[in-house]
């Protein structure tokens, strides 16, 4: 059984004593989860998008991302059904670049900018620039790690919480909570969510079965799998 929103809200006011307090509570609610989207690669919450990216006069020109994008998982694109990923480089690495004319071909990096207002659309958004830039139109995959949405007044919603673990977010409700009533049980609920979080970054990663491998860096050294693609694919 999954606990709601509102119910966990409801739970950690009880355990806290402080049954007036499920606003602000709730508000508590919405901060843990933006908070654990942040700083945590959470696999639940990845998303996929798709860019359609076309030969442009101006260079780098930067394509917009998805308002929640907070950062990537990989980046890649098909070639005659053949995948090629590309390597991130950071935004003063794309500014080195050359962009005199002849450079256009299949991307082989991307760079991102998180406060870039993008040629491509109107307002701010967070945007991503290829190099070198596409000599022919193509569908870009990109998955990455998202910002989460507020649940709306937390306190009566019916919403199930993303966050798997229920067990961690209540206790850390309740170190918010307490901290409204100046409780004396804080420093040890904090102190169990610590441990309680370790052993799930532990165990929530589904690599168990795959041997870890250390790999060079692909823009220095670059397997055959990691060549641009030619006029004939396939090599």
């Amino acid at each position: 059984m999954s606990y709601t929103a509102s119910q966990l809200v409801t739970l950690a006011c009880q355990i806290c004593n402080v049954p007036g307090r499920t606003s602000q509570v709730g508000q508590f609610l919405n901060m843990i989860l933006a908070d654990h989207a942040q700083t945590m690669d959470e696999d639940t919450i990845r998303k996929t998008t798709t860019l359609n990216i076309s030969p442009q006069a101006i260079i780098p020109y930067f394509y917009a991302l998805p308002s929640d994008y907070l950062r990537f998982y990989d980046v890649f694109y098909l070639v005659s059904g053949e995948p090629f990923y590309l390597n991130q480089i950071e935004l003063k690495d794309l500014d080195r670049q050359f962009t005199g004319s002849g450079i256009n071909n299949y991307p082989e990096s991307f760079a991102t900018d998180m406060s870039q207002n993008p040629q491509a659309t109107a307002g701010t958004s967070p945007s991503i620039s290829f190099y070198p830039p596409t000599s022919v139109p193509l569908a870009v995959t990109v998955r990455y790690r998202p910002q989460t949405a507020d649940i709306v007044t937390p306190e009566t919603s019916s919403t199930i919480p993303w966050f798997p673990n229920q067990r961690i977010l209540l206790k850390e409700l309740c170190l918010e909570a307490g901290s409204l009533a100046d409780d004396s049980r804080v420093q040890n609920w904090e102190a169990e969510v610590e441990r309680r979080m370790k052993k799930y970054m532990i165990m929530s990663d589904d690599t168990e079965g795959f041997s870890a491998t250390v790999k060079l860096d692909a823009r220095t050294f670059r397997p055959r799998s990691d060549f641009p693609p030619s006029k004939k694919t396939g090599f």
